[in-house]
């Protein structure tokens, strides 16, 4: 894609694409909330130039559902985005457009497409480019938000857990999970999990993930890590909000043993 799209940014400047979709009424009542602001879709998105076919889609979502159809007008400036996209078929009726993976785009105005009918709705989206104004202030927000040390998903992953985002946070986990082979950003995102779970009060799983994050330290012999201490103070907080006090109460010494033995005084 990143090939052809080289040679697609000199045909012309601005493409308009449309793209149907059906959403749930909370997915859809977050995305209002986001207006102005960053949208960025998870996989290859295929849209087409012709608004007849994505609209009818749209509408197909609704029949007997609760969907809300939703019809993205994509714009797309090719002379500044940095997106690779490609033409699929150049025909003007049929013309197909393929959008990379983790495009995204600006969220401008949302609008009902018909007055008689409140499920199907239209939503304008400019792509964004590298040098965007607002890509640098998320990116420097991630950076001020998260550990220095982390990289990546870690960072997004822990800045989503601080804005109470835990289902974007567990899918961001999930996805680097299987892009990962290090062990130590497993143990990592095993531990994130837990804190998600932790914090939806799943307490049963997110002690899973604690104690899965714990095995891997011990498997590498970082078991007096803090990052051990950590996973520690999190199974001991479970067992503290279950009421099994005695049992809190070992974990978190173990925790404070360790944070005595590696914390400067």
């Amino acid at each position: 894609i990143n090939q052809v799209h080289s040679e697609e940014i000199h045909n012309s400047s601005l493409l308009t694409v449309y793209h149907g979709q059906g959403i749930l009424q909370k997915d859809f009542d977050q995305l209002k909330k986001m207006q102005d602001g960053l949208l960025s879709f998870h996989n290859f998105l295929f849209t087409s130039k012709n608004r007849d076919s994505p609209l009818n889609f749209a509408r197909q979502t609704i029949i007997n559902s609760d969907l809300i159809g939703i019809l993205f007008v994509m714009t797309i400036d090719r002379s500044l985005t940095s997106t690779p996209f490609v033409n699929i078929r150049d025909d003007l009726t049929k013309g197909e457009v393929l959008l990379s993976i983790h495009s995204i785009f600006h969220i401008g105005q949302i609008q009902q497409i018909s007055i008689n009918n409140n499920h199907l709705w239209q939503v304008e989206l400019t792509l964004a480019n590298k040098n965007d104004l607002k890509l640098d202030v998320l990116n420097k927000r991630i950076l001020d938000e998260t550990l220095s040390s982390r990289k990546g998903w870690c960072r997004l992953s822990e800045l989503l857990i601080k804005q109470n985002q835990f289902n974007k946070a567990q899918q961001v986990c999930d996805i680097a999970m299987t892009q990962t082979n290090d062990e130590n950003e497993k143990a990592f995102f095993y531990y994130q999990l837990g804190s998600i779970k932790f914090h939806q009060e799943e307490y049963k799983e997110a002690n899973l993930f604690y104690n899965s994050a714990l095995r891997i330290h011990e498997k590498n012999l970082n078991s007096g890590s803090i990052d051990a201490a950590a996973c520690y103070m999190g199974i001991g907080s479970i067992h503290e909000k279950m009421e099994i006090y005695w049992k809190a109460l070992s974990f978190f010494e173990i925790a404070f043993g360790i944070y005595e033995k590696i914390l400067p005084t």
